[in-house]
């Protein structure tokens, strides 16, 4: 009996070291399941359903998300009371958490859904889905607008405006420039008087990146777009790249004041319609305007003169925002009222809380009567807001030459840039006021003066399709050749031009010495540009003027004829081989225009390939075909096509 009491002793020890080191190893797998390795939840699944000791299997099921399972166990009459009471509990909860995520998911897609309401102004989808529950008042960090003033120089460089803690659907709804859309949203509950953290971000591109979640065609190493955090996707230029977020410090910013400064910046006559009228509206509501802020904005003259008869120090009173009631008068034009106020001793320089003086407000408005009044009174031309602009930098913006004029008489600095380095000789040259340009310039501005991004008013001018302002800058000896950013990659005003696809301008730069083969971003050249982006007509005139119909870019080695090829632009596909492009050319991983044909389903630029002596059985360093390819992407026809020309 000694003997055999030992030997059960001896076994029991050694099953406890057994399991003591099984439970170490499931610590060990379960950790391999959370990082989401299949093969190691399916392992812990075994050991929950196959493993003898109960304290093995408790120790697994925490890791176990099979409800069949689990539901298994639960039901198990020969599991231990402990084994099953823990499937059970596991069981309710990833239950309770499918329930969550589904409401959640449900909750995303109905503000989602209000949201998209918002943006196209239909009112009545915006009430009923209110009614259902969605969040008039969601609170989130997301990239919002694109801030990018250097879209025109072909830069890769994106600024979005981020508003961590603003309501997106009101910052949606004054966005749309409907003045209907924001008084709905009031009406519904938003909050327009709440300050909000508001900042700027700026997104560099960085390096290429190999994911497996990209999809086919990122693998082929063409465009792609990411999300800015609003459900919209923003398109890059060309490359499979990661992202950056450099953001800037933060700020306090009301409605109010991201309306005004979208209105500062509107250049179309109806959303500048609906912006002020939206201005107006939270001016109202949220500014806590007095009765003489009032009086001034209808130009009231004697109501304003009676109440400062009555009590003078109204003159001075500012409302939330840190306008006076000059500002009032002078955002809306008022002679009489600012005459009057001026005669009263109001601050002519007075600024709000985003730095704007009356006659900044004056400016914007394009108010030149009542800007001569200001002038005359003492307002000092070079006032600048908190981004350091000044009345004659928002002139330039407008294109109003008359006001600029007044503003320079009086001493306006035509040099002075605001804090992203911009200067009213660039904004001038992409409004297209040729007259105010060559103003400026007489002024002493500088022609080949830079912004913070290195671009120059040629570039402005060149990617807004300014003929006339590109002609004038020429004249003044515009470097025609200037680079943004990097000396290296940076974009020239050609470059710029291209990439909107202008060709009155490309062909002006060209006649004066631009020159054709010059690389912007990611190593690309205009005929690159107007090959992706489909511009016929711009890529004759560059393959006229003797353009590399070979030209590859720096990062994934695309030719004019790939990326034409991959985009579906058949006639500039025409031109390129017409001007002897190689048609067995190969981008990254080896693909060939043939092998994007077929995968986007090109059937008549594959058709044109094969007639110029395309390869049918290319093959790419991952193994694809022009056959596998089409046959992969589902593109029947085009199997046929190349099973009928020897492909395999």
């Amino acid at each position: 009996m000694r003997h055999r009491s030992i030997k059960v002793a001896v076994a029991a020890v050694w099953m406890l070291t057994v399991s003591a080191s099984l439970a170490k190893t499931i610590a060990e797998i379960g950790r391999d399941c959370r990082n989401r390795q299949a093969k190691a939840c399916t392992e812990l699944t075994k050991i929950v359903t196959t493993a003898k000791n109960p304290t093995d299997r408790l120790a697994a099921l925490p890791f176990v998300s099979d409800t069949s399972v689990l539901s298994a166990i639960a039901g198990d009459a020969a599991q231990s009371q402990e084994v099953s009471q823990a499937a059970r509990a596991r069981l309710d909860l990833l239950n309770k958490q499918a329930q969550a995520q589904a409401q959640a998911n449900a909750q995303t897609e109905l503000n989602s859904d209000f949201r998209d309401a918002i943006r196209k102004g239909d009112i009545e989808k915006m009430n009923a889905l209110a009614g259902r529950g969605a969040d008039v008042n969601l609170k989130g960090r997301t990239y919002r607008d694109v801030v990018d003033l250097q879209q025109v120089a072909g830069g890769f460089r994106y600024r979005f405006k981020e508003a961590p803690g603003g309501s997106l659907p009101m910052l949606d709804a004054i966005a749309s420039a409907r003045v209907e859309v924001v008084r709905t949203l009031i009406a519904l509950g938003s909050d327009v008087k709440n300050d909000f953290v508001d900042k700027d971000a700026e997104i560099n591109i960085t390096s290429p990146i190999n994911s497996a979640a990209m999809d086919r065609s990122f693998s082929l190493g063409m465009a792609f777009s990411i999300s800015d955090g609003s459900g919209r996707g923003i398109s890059f230029d060309g490359n499979v790249v990661s992202c950056s977020v450099r953001p800037t410090p933060a700020r306090k910013a009301t409605y109010l004041g991201v309306a005004k400064q979208l209105l500062a910046e509107a250049s179309d006559g109806q959303r500048r319609e609906g912006l002020q009228q939206i201005v107006d509206l939270l001016a109202e509501r949220a500014a806590g305007a007095s009765e003489i802020h009032v009086a001034a904005k209808a130009g009231d003259a004697s109501k304003i003169a009676n109440l400062l008869t009555t009590n003078s120090r109204l003159v001075a009173e500012k409302d939330n925002t840190g306008a006076t009631p000059l500002h009032y008068a002078a955002q809306y034009g008022r002679k009489n009222a600012v005459e009057v106020l001026l005669a009263n001793k109001a601050e002519v320089n007075a600024r709000e809380n985003l730095g704007f003086s009356p006659l900044h407000e004056a400016v914007l408005g394009g108010f030149g009567d009542v800007v001569d009044v200001l002038l005359a009174n003492g307002a000092n031309p070079n006032a600048t807001d908190v981004k350091m602009a000044t009345p004659l930098l928002y002139a330039a913006v407008k294109g109003n030459a008359e006001v600029a004029a007044m503003l320079i008489l009086k001493g306006a600095d035509v040099k002075a840039a605001s804090s992203d380095g911009i200067r009213p000789l660039e904004l001038a040259s992409q409004s297209g006021n040729a007259s105010l340009v060559e103003a400026l310039l007489v002024a002493g501005a500088e022609i080949n003066a830079t912004d913070n991004q290195g671009v120059t008013a040629l570039h402005y001018a060149s990617g807004a399709g300014q003929v006339a302002v590109v002609r004038v800058l020429l004249l003044h000896k515009a470097q025609v050749n200037a680079r943004t950013g990097s000396k290296k990659d940076g974009a020239t005003p050609l470059v710029s031009a291209a990439i909107q696809g202008r060709k009155e301008v490309a062909a002006l730069l060209l006649s004066n010495g631009a020159d054709v083969d010059a690389r912007g971003s990611f190593g690309r050249t205009s005929l690159n540009q107007a090959a992706e982006k489909g511009y016929a007509d711009l890529a004759e005139l560059l393959l006229a003027n003797k353009a590399d119909v070979e030209a590859r870019d720096s990062q994934i080695g695309s030719t004019p004829l790939i990326l034409a090829s991959f985009q579906g632009h058949k006639t500039i596909v025409d031109s390129l081989l017409a001007h002897g492009a190689n048609v067995n050319a190969t981008g990254q991983n080896g693909v060939t225009a043939l092998i994007f044909a077929a995968d986007k389903g090109h059937r008549d630029i594959a058709e044109v390939l094969i007639a110029h002596g395309a390869d049918v059985n290319a093959r790419s360093t991952n193994g694809t075909t022009p056959l596998s390819a089409a046959r992969q992407s589902g593109h029947a026809d085009i199997v046929d096509l190349l099973r009928h020309h020897g492909g395999k």
